[in-house]
Protein backbone atom coordinates (compact mmCIF):
# COMPACT_ATOMS: atom_id res chain seq x y z
CA UNK A 1 0.00 0.00 0.00
CA UNK A 2 1.53 3.20 -0.96
CA UNK A 3 1.80 6.08 1.61
CA UNK A 4 -0.24 9.20 2.17
CA UNK A 5 2.14 11.71 0.83
CA UNK A 6 3.13 9.68 -2.33
CA UNK A 7 -0.67 9.52 -3.63
CA UNK A 8 -1.19 13.20 -2.79
CA UNK A 9 1.85 13.88 -4.95
CA UNK A 10 0.21 12.00 -7.71
CA UNK A 11 -2.98 13.62 -7.03
CA UNK A 12 -1.54 17.42 -6.94
CA UNK A 13 0.33 16.12 -10.24
CA UNK A 14 -2.64 15.09 -12.17
CA UNK A 15 -5.10 18.17 -10.89
CA UNK A 16 -1.70 20.58 -11.90
CA UNK A 17 -1.76 19.28 -15.41
CA UNK A 18 -5.41 19.23 -15.62
CA UNK A 19 -5.03 23.30 -14.79
CA UNK A 20 -1.98 23.91 -17.02
CA UNK A 21 -2.20 21.39 -19.74
CA UNK A 22 -5.59 20.17 -19.70
CA UNK A 23 -6.45 16.57 -19.14
CA UNK A 24 -7.92 13.74 -21.86
CA UNK A 25 -10.03 10.73 -21.13
CA UNK A 26 -6.64 8.39 -20.08
CA UNK A 27 -5.75 10.88 -17.64
CA UNK A 28 -9.22 10.61 -16.31
CA UNK A 29 -8.84 6.75 -16.10
CA UNK A 30 -6.13 6.98 -13.47
CA UNK A 31 -9.07 9.15 -11.21
CA UNK A 32 -10.79 5.67 -9.81
CA UNK A 33 -7.25 3.97 -9.02
CA UNK A 34 -6.03 7.23 -7.33
CA UNK A 35 -9.53 7.40 -4.70
CA UNK A 36 -9.06 4.13 -4.16
CA UNK A 37 -5.42 4.61 -3.05
CA UNK A 38 -6.73 7.89 -0.93
CA UNK A 39 -9.26 5.81 1.14
CA UNK A 40 -6.97 3.49 1.81
CA UNK A 41 -4.18 5.01 3.14
CA UNK A 42 -4.45 5.95 7.17
CA UNK A 43 -4.83 9.98 8.77
CA UNK A 44 -2.93 9.32 11.86
CA UNK A 45 -3.12 13.10 12.65
CA UNK A 46 -4.58 16.20 11.54
CA UNK A 47 -2.49 17.32 9.03
CA UNK A 48 -2.61 13.98 7.26
CA UNK A 49 -6.60 14.00 7.73
CA UNK A 50 -6.18 17.65 5.82
CA UNK A 51 -4.31 16.22 3.58
CA UNK A 52 -6.64 13.20 2.52
CA UNK A 53 -9.62 16.38 2.45
CA UNK A 54 -7.51 18.44 0.35
CA UNK A 55 -6.72 15.68 -2.45
CA UNK A 56 -10.50 14.03 -2.22
CA UNK A 57 -11.74 17.62 -2.84
CA UNK A 58 -9.21 18.16 -6.06
CA UNK A 59 -10.56 14.45 -6.99
CA UNK A 60 -14.43 15.51 -6.73
CA UNK A 61 -13.53 18.35 -9.02
CA UNK A 62 -11.70 16.31 -11.50
CA UNK A 63 -14.73 14.08 -12.00
CA UNK A 64 -17.11 17.18 -11.53
CA UNK A 65 -15.50 18.99 -14.48
CA UNK A 66 -15.13 15.84 -16.77
CA UNK A 67 -18.76 14.85 -16.42
CA UNK A 68 -20.10 18.27 -17.07
CA UNK A 69 -17.60 18.51 -20.25
CA UNK A 70 -18.84 15.09 -21.41
CA UNK A 71 -15.28 13.72 -21.72
CA UNK A 72 -16.03 10.83 -20.12
CA UNK A 73 -19.33 10.06 -22.37
CA UNK A 74 -20.21 9.16 -25.88
CA UNK A 75 -23.85 10.90 -25.16
CA UNK A 76 -24.05 13.96 -23.31
CA UNK A 77 -25.69 17.28 -23.13
CA UNK A 78 -27.81 18.28 -26.46
CA UNK A 79 -27.17 14.27 -27.55
CA UNK A 80 -28.57 12.95 -24.67
CA UNK A 81 -31.60 15.35 -24.11
CA UNK A 82 -32.30 14.91 -28.14
CA UNK A 83 -32.64 11.03 -27.77
CA UNK A 84 -34.46 11.37 -24.49
CA UNK A 85 -37.12 13.66 -25.60
CA UNK A 86 -37.50 12.11 -29.40
CA UNK A 87 -36.92 8.43 -28.90
CA UNK A 88 -40.41 7.64 -28.89
CA UNK A 89 -41.34 5.64 -25.75
CA UNK A 90 -44.86 4.77 -26.93
CA UNK A 91 -43.40 2.85 -29.83
CA UNK A 92 -40.80 0.81 -27.54
CA UNK A 93 -43.53 -0.02 -25.13
CA UNK A 94 -46.19 -1.17 -28.00
CA UNK A 95 -42.97 -3.34 -29.16
CA UNK A 96 -42.37 -4.89 -25.97
CA UNK A 97 -45.90 -5.85 -25.42
CA UNK A 98 -46.33 -7.38 -28.63
CA UNK A 99 -43.27 -9.33 -27.84
CA UNK A 100 -44.46 -10.42 -24.40
CA UNK A 101 -46.95 -13.66 -23.75
CA UNK A 102 -49.44 -10.78 -23.14
CA UNK A 103 -50.57 -11.42 -26.67
CA UNK A 104 -53.52 -8.51 -27.46
CA UNK A 105 -53.72 -7.42 -24.14
CA UNK A 106 -56.02 -4.04 -23.54
CA UNK A 107 -55.25 -0.83 -23.57
CA UNK A 108 -56.51 2.45 -23.27
CA UNK A 109 -55.51 6.72 -22.99
CA UNK A 110 -56.24 7.43 -19.73
CA UNK A 111 -55.62 11.31 -17.50
CA UNK A 112 -54.51 13.74 -20.02
CA UNK A 113 -52.05 12.18 -22.01
CA UNK A 114 -51.15 8.44 -20.67
CA UNK A 115 -51.26 5.08 -22.26
CA UNK A 116 -51.84 2.50 -19.94
CA UNK A 117 -50.96 -1.12 -20.93
CA UNK A 118 -50.10 -4.45 -19.17
CA UNK A 119 -46.47 -4.10 -17.28
CA UNK A 120 -43.99 -5.81 -19.54
CA UNK A 121 -41.13 -5.16 -16.67
CA UNK A 122 -42.77 -6.97 -13.94
CA UNK A 123 -45.37 -9.65 -16.27
CA UNK A 124 -48.79 -10.73 -15.39
CA UNK A 125 -51.74 -8.74 -16.55
CA UNK A 126 -52.44 -7.63 -13.02
CA UNK A 127 -49.06 -4.85 -12.85
CA UNK A 128 -50.41 -1.76 -15.26
CA UNK A 129 -48.17 0.59 -16.77
CA UNK A 130 -48.47 3.95 -17.93
CA UNK A 131 -46.66 5.73 -20.82
CA UNK A 132 -46.48 9.44 -19.96
CA UNK A 133 -46.98 10.08 -23.77
CA UNK A 134 -45.72 14.03 -24.51
CA UNK A 135 -43.35 13.85 -21.29
CA UNK A 136 -42.06 10.58 -22.54
CA UNK A 137 -41.07 8.84 -19.28
CA UNK A 138 -43.25 6.01 -17.90
CA UNK A 139 -44.33 4.71 -14.54
CA UNK A 140 -44.93 1.12 -13.33
CA UNK A 141 -48.24 1.86 -10.73
CA UNK A 142 -47.02 -1.74 -9.21
CA UNK A 143 -43.88 -0.78 -8.05
CA UNK A 144 -43.83 3.07 -8.42
CA UNK A 145 -40.48 2.81 -11.13
CA UNK A 146 -40.93 6.00 -13.30
CA UNK A 147 -37.80 6.45 -16.14
CA UNK A 148 -37.43 6.93 -19.56
CA UNK A 149 -37.14 5.01 -23.09
CA UNK A 150 -33.21 4.35 -21.96
CA UNK A 151 -34.48 3.16 -18.81
CA UNK A 152 -37.50 1.20 -19.97
CA UNK A 153 -35.65 -1.22 -23.00
CA UNK A 154 -32.28 -1.33 -20.22
CA UNK A 155 -34.62 -3.03 -18.27
CA UNK A 156 -36.08 -5.58 -20.94
CA UNK A 157 -32.40 -6.10 -22.67
CA UNK A 158 -29.98 -6.32 -19.77
CA UNK A 159 -27.42 -7.88 -22.54
CA UNK A 160 -26.64 -5.04 -23.82
CA UNK A 161 -24.69 -2.15 -21.70
CA UNK A 162 -26.26 1.07 -21.48
CA UNK A 163 -24.24 2.71 -24.38
CA UNK A 164 -25.80 0.04 -26.93
CA UNK A 165 -28.74 0.60 -25.37
CA UNK A 166 -28.60 4.46 -26.65
CA UNK A 167 -26.73 3.44 -29.97
CA UNK A 168 -30.00 0.74 -30.64
CA UNK A 169 -32.75 3.97 -30.04
CA UNK A 170 -30.38 6.10 -32.08
CA UNK A 171 -30.13 3.32 -34.91
CA UNK A 172 -34.00 2.88 -34.89
CA UNK A 173 -35.01 6.83 -34.79
CA UNK A 174 -32.47 7.68 -37.53
CA UNK A 175 -30.04 9.73 -34.72
CA UNK A 176 -26.74 9.47 -36.61
CA UNK A 177 -23.92 9.00 -34.56
CA UNK A 178 -20.55 7.43 -35.12
CA UNK A 179 -20.83 4.21 -33.29
CA UNK A 180 -22.98 0.93 -34.16
CA UNK A 181 -22.35 -2.44 -32.38
CA UNK A 182 -23.81 -5.56 -33.49
CA UNK A 183 -26.02 -6.32 -30.77
CA UNK A 184 -27.44 -2.51 -30.97
CA UNK A 185 -27.99 -2.77 -34.42
CA UNK A 186 -29.88 -6.00 -34.02
CA UNK A 187 -32.09 -4.87 -31.56
CA UNK A 188 -33.29 -2.14 -33.82
CA UNK A 189 -33.73 -3.97 -36.54
CA UNK A 190 -35.89 -6.11 -34.71
CA UNK A 191 -37.65 -3.56 -33.67
CA UNK A 192 -38.12 -1.58 -37.08
CA UNK A 193 -39.02 -4.63 -38.67
CA UNK A 194 -42.17 -5.69 -35.96
CA UNK A 195 -43.24 -2.06 -35.86
CA UNK A 196 -43.64 -1.96 -39.60
CA UNK A 197 -45.48 -4.97 -39.90
CA UNK A 198 -47.55 -5.20 -36.93
CA UNK A 199 -47.49 -2.16 -34.70
CA UNK A 200 -47.45 1.10 -37.47
CA UNK A 201 -50.90 1.21 -38.46
CA UNK A 202 -52.16 0.82 -34.48
CA UNK A 203 -49.31 3.41 -33.45
CA UNK A 204 -50.58 5.96 -35.68
CA UNK A 205 -53.77 5.79 -34.49
CA UNK A 206 -52.56 5.97 -30.82
CA UNK A 207 -50.88 9.16 -31.91
CA UNK A 208 -53.66 10.84 -33.31
CA UNK A 209 -56.09 9.47 -30.44
CA UNK A 210 -53.67 11.41 -27.84
CA UNK A 211 -53.51 14.33 -29.88
CA UNK A 212 -57.10 14.95 -29.81
CA UNK A 213 -57.70 13.82 -25.83
CA UNK A 214 -55.68 16.83 -25.47
CA UNK A 215 -56.59 19.63 -27.91
CA UNK A 216 -60.53 18.17 -28.40
CA UNK A 217 -61.37 16.35 -25.43
CA UNK A 218 -59.24 18.68 -22.49
CA UNK A 219 -58.96 21.80 -24.76
CA UNK A 220 -55.05 21.65 -24.13
CA UNK A 221 -53.36 23.53 -27.31
CA UNK A 222 -49.83 23.57 -25.74
CA UNK A 223 -47.97 21.49 -23.40
CA UNK A 224 -44.80 22.73 -22.26
CA UNK A 225 -44.84 25.88 -24.33
CA UNK A 226 -45.17 23.72 -28.08
CA UNK A 227 -48.13 23.33 -30.35
CA UNK A 228 -49.60 20.38 -29.54
CA UNK A 229 -51.02 19.35 -33.29
CA UNK A 230 -47.23 20.76 -34.08
CA UNK A 231 -46.04 17.89 -31.57
CA UNK A 232 -47.77 15.39 -33.07
CA UNK A 233 -47.81 15.72 -36.74
CA UNK A 234 -44.29 15.74 -36.38
CA UNK A 235 -44.12 12.40 -34.91
CA UNK A 236 -46.75 10.65 -37.55
CA UNK A 237 -44.32 12.05 -40.19
CA UNK A 238 -42.08 10.07 -39.42
CA UNK A 239 -43.38 6.69 -39.33
CA UNK A 240 -42.16 6.09 -43.00
CA UNK A 241 -39.08 7.42 -42.21
CA UNK A 242 -38.79 5.26 -38.83
CA UNK A 243 -39.55 2.24 -40.87
CA UNK A 244 -36.96 3.18 -43.83
CA UNK A 245 -34.66 3.37 -41.58
CA UNK A 246 -33.69 7.29 -42.93
CA UNK A 247 -31.71 9.58 -40.64
CA UNK A 248 -33.79 12.17 -38.64
CA UNK A 249 -32.40 16.04 -40.30
CA UNK A 250 -33.22 17.37 -37.06
CA UNK A 251 -29.93 15.33 -34.76
CA UNK A 252 -26.93 16.81 -35.26
CA UNK A 253 -24.50 14.63 -32.88
CA UNK A 254 -22.35 17.18 -30.81
CA UNK A 255 -18.75 15.19 -30.77
CA UNK A 256 -16.82 15.06 -26.98
CA UNK A 257 -13.82 17.16 -26.80
CA UNK A 258 -11.03 15.25 -26.76
CA UNK A 259 -9.25 16.87 -23.57
CA UNK A 260 -10.16 20.20 -21.36
CA UNK A 261 -8.22 22.60 -18.79
CA UNK A 262 -9.80 21.86 -15.47
CA UNK A 263 -11.05 25.24 -13.51
CA UNK A 264 -10.01 25.65 -9.96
Amino acid sequence: MENLNKVSRKIEKLYGKGLTEGIDFEDFKKVRGLDEDLKACPAVTISDMNKKIESLKHLNSIVNQVKKSGLNSRFYGQNFNYIIKNGDLLLLALFELAMSKLGEAEIDIVKNNSVIMPCTLHGGSSNQFLVKDIDNRFECLGCSKTGTNIDFLSAKHRNLNTNEIIEAICHLYGFKVPYQTEKSVVLADRIRTIFANDLSEFYIYMLESLRDTLVIDKKIPTWDGYDVVSIYDKRIKSVDRIIAGETDPNFTYNVPPKKIILQP
